[in-house]
Protein backbone atom coordinates (compact mmCIF):
# COMPACT_ATOMS: atom_id res chain seq x y z
CA UNK A 1 0.00 0.00 0.00
CA UNK A 2 1.56 3.03 -0.86
CA UNK A 3 0.78 6.78 -0.51
CA UNK A 4 2.56 9.90 -1.15
CA UNK A 5 2.65 13.74 0.71
CA UNK A 6 3.33 17.17 -1.09
CA UNK A 7 5.23 19.95 1.12
CA UNK A 8 5.66 23.41 0.01
CA UNK A 9 9.00 25.20 1.63
CA UNK A 10 7.23 28.86 2.61
CA UNK A 11 8.87 32.07 0.55
CA UNK A 12 11.92 33.24 2.66
CA UNK A 13 11.95 30.45 5.07
CA UNK A 14 14.63 27.81 5.44
CA UNK A 15 14.44 24.61 3.29
CA UNK A 16 14.04 22.63 6.51
CA UNK A 17 10.32 24.26 7.55
CA UNK A 18 8.32 22.27 5.26
CA UNK A 19 4.62 22.96 5.10
CA UNK A 20 2.45 19.67 4.10
CA UNK A 21 -0.34 21.14 1.58
CA UNK A 22 -1.59 17.40 0.72
CA UNK A 23 -1.42 14.04 1.42
CA UNK A 24 -3.14 10.88 0.77
CA UNK A 25 -2.69 7.05 1.48
CA UNK A 26 -4.15 3.73 0.82
CA UNK A 27 -2.93 3.25 -3.12
CA UNK A 28 -2.64 -0.48 -4.30
CA UNK A 29 0.41 0.30 -5.88
CA UNK A 30 3.42 2.66 -6.85
CA UNK A 31 2.01 3.88 -10.27
CA UNK A 32 -1.44 4.38 -8.92
CA UNK A 33 -0.38 6.78 -5.78
CA UNK A 34 2.19 8.50 -7.97
CA UNK A 35 -0.29 9.39 -10.82
CA UNK A 36 -2.38 10.63 -7.91
CA UNK A 37 0.75 12.99 -6.77
CA UNK A 38 1.18 13.98 -9.58
CA UNK A 39 -2.34 15.04 -10.33
CA UNK A 40 -2.56 16.42 -7.23
CA UNK A 41 0.34 18.58 -7.33
CA UNK A 42 -0.39 19.97 -10.72
CA UNK A 43 -3.77 21.15 -9.10
CA UNK A 44 -2.14 22.67 -6.53
CA UNK A 45 0.28 24.84 -8.55
CA UNK A 46 -2.45 25.57 -10.50
CA UNK A 47 -4.07 27.82 -7.77
CA UNK A 48 -1.12 28.72 -5.72
CA UNK A 49 -0.27 30.50 -8.89
CA UNK A 50 -4.15 31.93 -8.73
CA UNK A 51 -3.47 32.88 -5.33
CA UNK A 52 0.02 34.78 -5.78
CA UNK A 53 -1.41 36.83 -8.65
CA UNK A 54 -4.69 37.59 -6.91
CA UNK A 55 -2.74 38.89 -3.56
CA UNK A 56 -0.09 40.76 -6.05
CA UNK A 57 -2.83 42.57 -7.97
CA UNK A 58 -4.34 43.71 -4.44
CA UNK A 59 -1.22 45.08 -3.06
CA UNK A 60 -0.27 46.41 -6.63
CA UNK A 61 -3.67 48.51 -6.75
CA UNK A 62 -2.75 49.43 -2.66
CA UNK A 63 -0.05 51.32 -3.88
CA UNK A 64 -1.78 53.05 -6.15
CA UNK A 65 -1.49 51.58 -9.17
CA UNK A 66 -4.29 50.51 -11.48
CA UNK A 67 -3.41 46.64 -12.82
CA UNK A 68 -0.29 44.32 -12.05
CA UNK A 69 1.48 44.01 -15.33
CA UNK A 70 1.29 40.37 -17.24
CA UNK A 71 4.73 39.29 -17.90
CA UNK A 72 4.34 38.87 -21.65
Amino acid sequence: VWGFQIFEVPEGADPEELEEVESCYGFFGEDAAEEEAKANLAYYEERHSERLFKRQQAEYRAAGQLDLPLAA
